[in-house]
């Protein structure tokens, strides 16, 4: 799916009343919110290396809920609120579901594991139930937007995903 695919999706999701001036659309998790595992198992953030280009080692992992609470409690307090301001938060997936990084077989290794599609439909609940939490707390006028929602891509259809390359 296209990027213009996907914004118009998401700007025909029903986000209540809220439709307000001024929307600011925020991508705040995508960079930290997954990463590869080392050999020990340790999460570790993609990495750029000599060729200029992002990698990441391992199998690909989301982070624990505690790094993202603490990435959302830099950003506390930061955001104006404004009755006429809408934030549109934007759930992070990985980059790397369907085709690896590159060539190299220990980069990626898991992306066409169908237990990994598992850990992301997890994973994008729990940083949608983070992110709503946060927005709550900071008084915000709010919509938190899951990517994989408005892909449809569920438990049930996933396995699709990896089969076809594609989103549904």
């Amino acid at each position: 799916m296209s990027g213009e695919a996907l914004t118009a999706k998401i700007l025909e999701m029903d986000i209540g009343n809220s439709i307000t001036e001024d929307v600011i659309v925020l991508d705040l998790l995508s960079n930290s919110a997954y990463g590869g595992t080392d050999g020990d198992g340790c999460l570790q953030l993609a990495q750029k290396l000599s060729n200029g280009k992002w990698h990441v080692l391992g199998d690909v992992a989301p982070q624990p809920p505690s790094v993202i609470r603490a990435k959302l409690k830099l950003i506390s307090g930061k955001l104006p609120v404004e009755r006429n301001l809408l934030y549109i938060f934007l759930v992070p997936i990985p980059r790397y579901l369907t085709e690896a990084c590159c060539g190299d077989i220990s980069h990626c290794v898991n992306r066409n594991d169908p237990a990994l599609m598992d850990e992301v439909i997890a994973a994008t609940t729990k940083f949608s139930e983070l992110l709503k939490s946060f927005c709550t707390g900071e008084q915000l006028n709010y919509a938190v937007v899951n990517p994989l929602e408005v892909l449809n891509i569920t438990a049930d259809n996933a396995s699709l995903v990896l089969e076809n390359g594609q989103p549904i």
